[in-house]
């Protein structure tokens, strides 16, 4: 909860530039207020039951 509320509209991409997956990968350049602007990656991930399960986030390096 914490996380949401201090990321929620201070964090952003600012650019797509990749997305593979049939679309469940994203890349791009991401902004926080917090760390500045950094590539990263969001990639989503769907369970057994059709519904997304998993989101890992991370700095990309493409």
């Amino acid at each position: 909860m914490k996380f949401s509320t201090e990321a929620i509209g201070k964090e952003r991409f600012i650019s797509i530039d990749k997305v593979e997956n049939s679309s469940m990968d994203i890349y791009g350049k991401f902004h926080s207020d917090t760390w500045g602007d950094f590539k990263t990656y969001f990639k989503f991930r769907i369970g057994q039951d059709g519904k997304f399960d998993e989101l890992m986030i991370g700095q990309a390096d493409y």
